[in-house]
């Protein structure tokens, strides 16, 4: 099996899953081909895609108070690029390189095809869950060397601060 990345990302009180992913999803959507496990997809569908909106409004935002003209460049392409990401429920289409977003079930997980850099599973944001352990083994063998797992719970406890 490939060494992958598994990064934990806690939900707490009003920071809903869709806000929070469309914010990770912005970091890493460059990557080709995201897969994100849900239990219901369609509905994830809509609020992501809604959100996503927002981080592009974002992005916008920056683009009207940039005053460098090679700075606004590239803030362009980024807007097109994103404007342009297509989010799709159902399975991604084989050998598929185009950066594009997948929203699948978690009883779609073993007819994916291929191997993806970026997978999100999810619980569906809500509080005491969390995407099973059979979910998550299950989903490891399709991310490539190096790629990253990314896992969604659930928590009302704010977590301790580490000191270093």
């Amino acid at each position: 099996m490939a060494r992958v990345f598994v990064e934990r990302r806690q939900l707490i009180k009003d920071l809903t899953l869709t806000w929070d992913l469309s914010h990770h999803l912005y970091t890493r959507y460059t990557y080709g081909v995201t897969i994100i496990v849900n239990e219901r997809p369609r509905v994830l569908l809509a609020a992501l895609r809604r959100q996503w909106l927002k981080v592009i409004l974002k992005v916008r935002n920056e683009y009207s108070r940039t005053l460098s003209v090679v700075r606004k460049l590239e803030i362009e392409n980024v807007i097109a690029t994103m404007e342009d990401l297509p989010f799709v429920v159902g399975l991604p289409i084989a050998d598929e390189n185009q950066p594009s977003v997948y929203i699948i079930s978690e009883a779609q997980i073993n007819q994916l095809p291929g191997q993806y850099r970026t997978i999100y599973a999810t619980s569906g944001g809500r509080p005491g869950r969390e995407p099973s352990i059979a979910t998550r083994v299950a989903l490891k063998p399709y991310l490539v060397h190096h790629g990253v797992l990314v896992e969604y719970f659930h928590s009302d406890e704010i977590p301790p601060r580490r000191l270093r």
